[in-house]
């Protein structure tokens, strides 16, 4: 038999937030890098000195925002926590076979499944209203079948469906080629962690 985690409230304030935020779907416990490094392994990490961290947190603390201190991410903020348990923003991202990007939709959050943002995006819309006649999209196995978007056995069982599975990772290949060169024009590693 497991034991649960037991989750110990430091003070009252700790009942107040939960009465007024809700109790957290996912309680996040960020290391204190500060405390729990010695000098040589922060500097190693950080390429800073932890003085000097501690001296600009002191010239930037006035600034931070904290509405409440759940993750530093407002009320909503768990939404945006992604599979990864890293916060982000969920973009669906339509290519053709020259990485010429089509269609574009970057505003969910991270927990959203990519079919939900399919299924609310105006290109479904425009696939429904026969808009592109006999055009295909390729997806994931996280996407549902339809006449217009084709993905993946998720078990192929004849040779016929195997191939059909390898040519469609071959093709649906452009999409990540296409990612790869965002992220070489677009290099900052807060958006591509």
């Amino acid at each position: 038999m497991e034991l649960e985690e037991e989750i110990v409230l430091e003070d009252d304030i700790d009942i107040i937030d939960i009465l007024d935020f809700g109790f957290p779907r996912h309680l996040h416990v960020r290391p204190n890098y500060i405390e729990d490094m010695d000098d040589l392994g922060f500097f190693r990490r950080f390429r800073l000195m932890k003085p000097t961290v501690m001296f600009i947190l002191d010239l930037v603390e006035d600034q931070l925002e904290f509405d409440n201190d759940l993750n530093n991410s407002g009320e909503d903020g768990e939404i945006y926590r992604n599979r990864k348990s890293y916060f982000s923003i969920n973009v669906q991202l339509v290519c053709d076979s020259d990485l010429r990007i089509n269609n574009i939709v970057a505003r969910w959050p991270g927990s959203t499944h990519d079919a939900t943002i399919f299924n609310n995006s105006r290109l479904r819309a425009r696939f429904e209203g026969g808009e592109f006649g006999g055009g295909i999209l390729l997806g994931d196995s996280g996407y549902p079948l339809k006449s217009y978007l084709l993905t993946p056995f998720a078990n192929p069982a004849t040779h016929a469906q195997q191939l059909y599975n390898e040519s469609h990772i071959r093709t649906r290949n452009c999409i990540e080629r296409a990612n790869g060169v965002l992220k070489k024009k677009i290099s900052s590693p807060v958006l591509w962690t």
